[in-house]
Parts: C-alpha cells; sequence; structure tokens
C-alpha cells in the first residue's frame, strides 16, 4: 500500500475529519510512527534493531545487529553503496522443506554468518519476509483514536441555552471506545 492510500484509510477509520480533527500533519505523524521498517539508504545512522528494505526489493527484510566488532556503538553508519544483500535458502534437515528466512545457518561457525552482510560499521542479519505495508495502519488508527481523546479531554462541558448539553466526558468515552477495536495485536 503506497502512502497515500495508507493516508486515506488512516483518516477514514479514525474519523479525521469528526471532532476533535486531525489534520493530514497528525495523520502523517501516526503513520510514521507505526513504520516497520524504512528503505535503505547510504551514509545513514541506524540504531541496533532497525529494520529496513533494500532499495529493490527482493522479498526479505534486514535488521541492524551490532556485530561484535563494533559492539562499543549503539548505531552505526551505512556506507554510500548499497550491500549485496544475501538471500540464502538452503533444504533443512527435512528432506523438501526450505528455510525461506534465517536461513544462512553456517555449521562451521555455529552461528548465521550466511544470512548477514557488512554494510560500514553496521551488520545486517535477514528479517524475514518483506511486506507490501510498511505501516501497522492497526497501530495507527489506534494511536490515532487515542489522540482525540486526548485533544477531548482538555475540553470542558457546556450547556447551550438550556437544551443541548456537550460532555467531554462521552466525547472521551466514544474514542477509547473505538481505540479498543483497533487495539494491536501481534506477538512482543
Amino acid at each position: 500500500m503506497d502512502r497515500p492510500t495508507a493516508m486515506a484509510r488512516l483518516a477514514a477509520r479514525c474519523a479525521a475529519a469528526a471532532y476533535p480533527t486531525l489534520d493530514s500533519v497528525a495523520l502523517g505523524l501516526l503513520l510514521d510512527e507505526t513504520a516497520r521498517y524504512t528503505v535503505w539508504a547510504p551514509v545513514t545512522s541506524y540504531q541496533h534493531g532497525t529494520v529496513v528494505q533494500p532499495t529493490v526489493r527482493n522479498g526479505h527484510l534486514y535488521r541492524a545487529i551490532v556485530s561484535q566488532q563494533y559492539s562499543a556503538a549503539p548505531a552505526g553508519v551505512s556506507a554510500a553503496a548499497e550491500p549485496i544483500w544475501p538471500l540464502y535458502a538452503t533444504p533443512d534437515s527435512k528432506v523438501g522443506v526450505t528455510r525461506p528466512y534465517w536461513s544462512g545457518y553456517d555449521q562451521a561457525s555455529g552461528n548465521y554468518s550466511l544470512s548477514m552482510v557488512a554494510d560500514n560499521t553496521i551488520v545486517w542479519q535477514e528479517a524475514g519476509p518483506d511486506s507490501a505495508d510498511p505501516w501497522d495502519l492497526r497501530a495507527a488508527i489506534y494511536n490515532g483514536w487515542l489522540q482525540k481523546a486526548g485533544m477531548a479531554s482538555a475540553d470542558y462541558d457546556v450547556q447551550a441555552d438550556g437544551k443541548d448539553r456537550y460532555s467531554r466526558s462521552q466525547v472521551i468515552a466514544q474514542c477509547e471506545r473505538m481505540a479498543r477495536k483497533y487495539l494491536p495485536t501481534g506477538v512482543f
């Protein structure tokens, strides 16, 4: 899914145009906060654990890991040229079964060095298959509803002409109910 489509879906599912409103800047920030990965870039600082996709998709994602050689550094800087990403797939001990990622186990060294590549001061290791959706839209919608609840909490209750009553607590409760519908699921 591309960014404009993700933004439109986010806006629709968290009722961005309804009070309290979320503008396009707020929606963009919500989307960016839930990015699963970014596209690799040259001469860029990456924190340990950052997940990237190669500039030319190859079906795999890669996670920045701390190399023993650079173990004192919590982050590294990518090289000027993109590395040649490993696409190691080997038959498992079971006949006919292949491992699509984490597959570069090297029996000689006892580690997964065949699924790793060095990139300046960073070592990248296969992190699984890539996804067509770089954002966790469900988490972004959840966060959007919570943000709307927070915005409503700054309001106060009013009564106009003795007829209508605006209750911020009702708005907050509704936003929290909607957020619960999109509570992120997954393994942590």
